[in-house]
């Protein structure tokens, strides 16, 4: 697991995970500092230091703003090793991977030695959505977009939420982590109050998905479009596209008793 302070860091970080672990590399999963501090400290890897306004705004965070875990999976293990030390050493060495906190200290990466290490670091990503939902009401949001855009959704409504919405931070959390290879962000705000639900309504739809439109983004990633997002579908496809798809449903499935009600009518 790499923490790292900057995006930049994490695109980077990305490119080289790709130069040197190749066809190695299974996972490259993003989590951001703000989707950790549900969290219980005891259950992180690294010491949390108290919030403030760079945390809050998305930006060199002084510890571990991104949490990024890297996974790989090869039938040689003896390769795969020299393969990932490799890549760890061009990280540590390459300045815009280096992460440092108010005090100048490094954020070396905390690489797994055994199957329980391995598993205790994959449960804070696993274990991130169901504290979220846990925290409060949640507004849950899968996505995609270029790498290179990957993270400004969030950035773009802790902006709207905090600065223009007046939202309190420690009322509602603004968050971001997926799967970077793919592009697929599950974007996340949760209310822990639990009152504020017809203003973030207001807030969040349709502008959520008119965000990823404009931003060359999909709508949906890795979870459908289903029922909820039919009625956005036209954001993400062209109408020609969607018109092509609804005559190979009907062809297909005259009756519509195929998974009826979703994606299309």
């Amino acid at each position: 697991m790499f923490r790292l302070t900057t995006f930049e860091s994490v695109l980077e970080l990305y490119r080289l995970a790709q130069e040197y672990l190749a066809e190695c590399l299974s996972a490259f999963e993003v989590v951001d500092g703000e989707s950790l501090s549900v969290t219980p400290q005891e259950e992180l890897p690294f010491t949390r230091t108290s919030k403030s306004d760079t945390f809050r705004a998305g930006q060199d965070f002084t510890s571990a703003y991104f949490c990024v875990m890297v996974e790989t999976n090869g039938s040689n293990a003896e390769h795969d090793m020299e393969k990932l030390s490799r890549f760890v050493e061009a990280a540590e060495y390459n300045p815009r991977c280096v992460s440092k906190g108010d005090l100048g200290e490094s954020f070396e990466p905390i690489l797994s030695q055994s199957l329980a290490q391995t598993a205790q670091l994959w449960n804070l990503r696993e274990d991130t959505p169901v504290r979220l939902a846990s925290a409060g009401t949640i507004y849950k949001f899968d996505v995609s977009f270029p790498l290179d855009k990957f993270y400004d959704i969030v950035l773009h409504f802790r902006k709207i939420i905090y600065k223009n919405g007046g939202f309190d931070p420690d009322e509602v959390l603004v968050v971001g982590y997926g799967h970077f290879g793919d592009g697929n962000i599950h974007f996340n705000v949760v209310d822990r109050t639990r009152k504020h639900s017809d203003a973030l309504d207001a807030v969040l739809f349709p502008a959520v998905y008119e965000f990823c439109a404009a931003h060359a983004g999909s709508i949906s990633a890795e979870h459908g479009v289903g029922v909820q997002k039919k009625a956005y579908l036209g954001l993400s496809r062209k109408p020609e596209v969607i018109a092509l798809m609804r005559t190979l449903k009907r062809t297909m499935d005259p009756n519509g008793i195929l998974n009826p009600y979703k994606v299309i009518d």
